[in-house]
């Protein structure tokens, strides 16, 4: 997660939940729940618009080469955790799987 704020001061709490979904003709992509729910918190650059880099790391065993992964991306503002009193500017997103 690249972001960045004009506030030098507070937390902000990132929220990615998903699903994985594999095969052909095997699983659902209409899904009510989600597979996993995983947050970073990070705290607002040291001067305002500088680049910060957040990590949220996802559970292997959930994904797989080729899977489709429906996902959604938000900043968690009601979370206590997230003290930013003003806007998170997200940048890019980038999701990476290496397969070992």
């Amino acid at each position: 997660v690249h972001w960045t704020s004009t506030l030098i001061s507070g937390d902000v709490v990132w929220d990615f939940d998903y699903r994985a979904i594999g095969g052909d003709d095997i699983e659902s992509l209409d899904q009510a729940s989600v597979q996993e729910a995983t947050t970073a918190t990070d705290t607002a650059p040291s001067a305002a618009h500088e680049r910060q880099t957040a990590t949220i790391t996802l559970t292997a065993g959930n994904l797989a080469a080729g899977d489709t992964v429906q996902f959604e991306f938000f900043r968690d503002g009601v979370d206590a955790a997230d003290t930013l009193a003003g806007s998170a500017i997200l940048h890019e997103l980038l999701f990476e799987f290496a397969d070992s």
